[in-house]
């Protein structure tokens, strides 16, 4: 029998972590360039530039799948297929002015969060930690919608935050999202719906319009 490979984890480890740096660079890089594309419409020259800038970041995005799927390589013993996440329930749009809490603590992602939950009319409120999260959330009890990293510093995950919101406030949708795809596949995780960084705007108004479904 062939010894397993004892240096797989730490490479496992080593792309997923350098996966999730590379996802929040390039939802920087496609959040923004989304923005800037609505303000170039009559502009043929800066149109072509913004192509080339996305076929960029959409090869960048496929060679970051490649790291993902080598740290999310399951260990010897270890099951290969997860759980099934339940599905999102299929809603109209989101009503306007819905109260919206944005928890990431990199600084440029949460500014094209923040920047594209604002253009859909929202109310946004941001946050860099969970711990400050689940006391804003305690504090007002008012939000309609909670947009969370999973990893994150301070001592509490995304999933946590969104379990510990789910005991007081359980009719408070949360959607969580992350760059690393281990954090996507841990088992709390299963428990809400989950968007894979780098998003795109078209994809989080979507989460967005399927998770608001009461009235704002």
């Amino acid at each position: 029998m062939t010894a397993p490979d004892s240096s797989l984890g730490t490479a496992a480890e080593i792309a997923g972590a350098v996966a999730h740096d590379f996802n929040n660079v390039l939802t920087v890089i496609s959040g923004n360039l989304a923005l800037a594309e609505r303000h170039a419409a009559g502009n043929p020259k800066l149109i072509r530039l913004l192509h080339n800038i996305r076929l960029a970041a959409e090869r960048a995005t496929d060679l970051t799948g490649q790291l993902m799927t080598l740290s999310s390589r399951p260990a010897p013993g270890e099951p290969a297929e997860p759980e099934a996440r339940p599905a999102l329930p299929e809603t109209g749009e989101t009503d306007k002015r819905c109260r919206v809490l944005v928890v990431e603590d990199d600084p440029d992602v949460a500014e094209v969060a923040v920047a594209v939950i604002e253009s859909l009319g929202h109310y946004v409120e941001m946050c860099s930690d969970a711990g400050s999260a689940l006391a804003r959330v305690e504090q007002t009890g008012n939000f309609n919608l909670v947009f969370s990293d999973i990893v994150m510093p301070g001592g509490m995950n995304g999933i946590e935050l969104a379990e510990a919101i789910r005991k007081t406030q359980p009719n408070l949708p949360v959607l969580l999202a992350t760059g690393y795809s281990n954090a996507a596949l841990a088992p709390g995780a299963l428990r809400f719906p989950v968007l894979a960084k780098p998003y795109s705007v078209q994809e989080l108004t979507r989460r967005i319009a399927q998770l608001i479904v009461q009235p704002c």
